[in-house]
């Protein structure tokens, strides 16, 4: 797993010039740039992967939430505790969840 950091790091490549060979400037770089995300707000989370089966489906949450692929057309239906929920809502719910987490944690409110 990589962290957030290490993933921008090694997306710079060579676009920042290095101080050494390590890539030293590169992880600098990379860490204050989640840091400024972080403080203004933003969060970095990696996602689950999904569960597939043979039937077009990936599963989430213990089978709880269940991305429908066998349409056609995106956005896929979602389905969570065999209710329909439409993709853009989720992400909203997610964001909330997210920022109920950071302030139970001690974060900024």
């Amino acid at each position: 797993m990589s962290t957030a950091e290490q993933i921008i790091a090694e997306a710079l490549g060579d676009k920042i010039m290095h101080t050494n060979g390590s890539g030293d400037r590169n992880r600098a770089y990379a860490a204050h740039v989640v840091a400024a995300l972080t403080n203004a707000g933003h969060v970095i989370v990696e996602l689950p992967e999904g569960i597939p089966d043979d039937d077009w489906q990936v599963w989430f949450d213990e089978f709880d939430v269940r991305v429908d692929c066998t349409g056609t057309s995106l956005p896929y239906d979602v389905w969570v505790g065999g209710r329909s929920r439409a993709a853009a809502g989720l992400e909203h719910l997610a964001a909330e969840y997210l920022a109920a987490a950071r302030v139970a944690e001690g974060g900024k409110r």
